[in-house]
């Protein structure tokens, strides 16, 4: 009985909502508190995100307007503990010799991801430069005659690099090397 009128406080745990308080960031920007660092994950996707395949493939797809001819790649982009508006900017390079196929930066709104508590953005795309078409012999008459002149993007692996950054200046970022596969219609 003694011991328990003597009164010492009890101890803090990392676990209880006081400590865990002093962790936390309130972003201005979208009135939110976050109490973890920003993390971003790449994926694909045209209609929502899409992880990567675990065989580390993207698919190249043929699409184009007005009679040209078009390959792209497509990249999305999964964000936590980030405010919902954010820069995305991403790069596609070409593994090993650092050629730039694609450069791009996007203002955007990220859409909360109905499978996880976290927020995407989906249908980013890279096209191609001609130099680097793909064999596609089913679309090789629409294309024009340097196409695939630096050779196939399909025989080369590429480095997609992304971040994300919202109006508080937080920012994560990610990279995955990726082998490009032709050739699938768009979608």
């Amino acid at each position: 009985m003694f011991l328990l009128l003597c009164g010492c406080p009890p101890a803090v745990d990392d676990d209880d909502s006081a400590a865990a308080d002093d962790d936390c960031e309130q972003a201005s920007a979208c009135e939110a508190e976050f109490c973890e660092p920003p993390s971003l994950r790449i994926g694909t996707g045209t209609l929502g995100f899409e992880p990567l395949p675990e065989d580390g493939t993207i698919p190249i797809w043929y699409g184009g307007g007005m009679g040209d001819c078009m390959y792209h790649l497509r990249v999305a982009a999964q964000a936590e503990d980030l405010c919902s508006t954010v820069w995305i900017d991403y790069t596609v390079t070409v593994e090993g010799s650092g050629e730039l196929i694609w450069d791009d930066r996007r203002h955007v709104e990220l859409a909360p991801d109905p499978d996880s508590a976290a927020l995407a953005y989906w249908g980013l795309e890279a096209f191609l430069p001609v130099e680097w078409y793909p064999d596609d012999p089913e679309h090789a008459d629409e294309c024009p005659d340097d196409a695939g002149s630096s050779g196939s993007l399909a025989d080369v692996q590429v480095l997609v690099e992304m971040a994300v950054t919202d109006h508080d200046d937080r920012s994560a970022s990610a990279s995955a090397t990726l082998q490009p596969v032709c050739c699938g219609p768009i979608q």
